[in-house]
């Protein structure tokens, strides 16, 4: 029996740690490059506040729930971007959070591009509720709780890590690409007596804007997740028209086992730097009868200006940041 609680707990905790760190799934990636890739952090100089949550496979019972919420901004005396965030994920049983600083480092390239170095570094909470555990062999009623096993607790098991991030982001006119590993130095945890392992998760970037006419903004992004034994593809084009209606739609996965879902989304520009945008995955996978989908929304508010500027850097225009 104790053999297969330890199976059951390392399966929750493998997966909760895994939405604890920065490789959580979010459709919406291309609106907010910096949760993926320190390197972004503060690329455009304003302070940005953002926040999202997102819903995934929203008809299974336990399914992720995740919230985001970070704020960035230039750094000009530091040569770069500074940034806080907070994420909070909730799968089953389990639920994962971190908090973290992030900063990134501006090189400048002539007057069209700048080459960004970014590091982060977070703490990391994960933590299994026993109280809504039940074992086979356990006693449970009004006076008694006690799932007969010393590895399991009734109350909250927990344990706590620290982490860091970096990469490396070039953003020239209407391109940019960029390069992270997440949880560089591979950090574990202890939970009751069992040690969880976390390796890295790799990310490429890449994204080019082209403008369409007068009034419309064309963005195609494309996004590699990799721990090198598994990987996923994401594609995504954004269309963006009088700087005020967004659309688009993003493709997941690139072969017959990674092919997950199709996820169109729309977004508004209010005025007064407030921007919302949502995001539906529809499921095309083997899970589409049975999870409902996943939705995603996402809060975004500039305040236009700097918040510690110094010497004003080169101007560099890229049609992603209009909106």
């Amino acid at each position: 029996m104790r053999r297969i609680l330890q199976v059951a707990i390392l399966i929750f905790s493998f997966v909760g740690a895994i939405s604890a760190q920065n490789n959580q799934q979010y459709s919406l990636y291309f609106l907010n490059p910096g949760s993926f890739n320190p390197a972004a952090t503060g690329v455009e100089e304003n302070i940005i506040l953002t926040g999202g949550i997102r819903n995934q496979w929203s008809a299974l019972p336990g399914s992720p729930v995740s919230q985001h919420a970070n704020v960035q901004f230039g750094a000009q005396p530091l040569a770069g971007g500074l940034g806080l965030y907070f994420e909070q994920n909730q799968l089953g049983l389990t639920r994962g959070s971190k908090v973290g600083l992030s900063y990134a480092y501006n090189y400048y390239i002539g007057n069209t591009g700048r080459l960004r170095l970014g590091t982060s570094l977070y703490w990391q909470n994960f933590s299994i509720d026993g109280s809504r555990i039940r074992t086979p062999d356990g006693t449970y009623n009004e006076n008694i709780f006690d799932h007969e096993d010393n590895f399991l607790s009734s109350g909250l098991m927990q344990g706590n890590s620290l982490a860091a991030d970096a990469g490396v982001y070039f953003i020239s006119n209407a391109f940019e690409v960029g390069l992270s590993v997440n949880n560089v130095f591979e950090s574990s945890r202890s939970i009751n007596g069992l040690d969880l392992y976390e390796g890295r998760a790799y990310y490429v970037y890449v994204a080019n804007s082209f403008e369409v006419g007068r009034h419309i903004t064309f963005t195609p992004s494309v996004l590699l997740k990799t721990i090198l034994s598994q990987s996923q593809l994401e594609g995504s084009v954004k269309f963006v028209y009088d700087d005020n209606i967004v659309f688009g739609g993003s493709f997941r996965g690139y072969n017959e086992t990674s092919v997950d879902s199709v996820i169109p989304f729309v977004g508004y520009f209010f005025g007064s730097g407030l921007s919302l945008y949502y995001g539906y995955d529809i499921g095309i996978s083997a899970l589409q009868s049975v999870h409902g989908g996943s939705h995603e929304l996402l809060i975004r508010y500039d305040l236009g200006k700097a918040v510690w500027k110094g010497k004003l850097p080169p101007i560099i225009y890229n049609q992603r940041y209009k909106r």
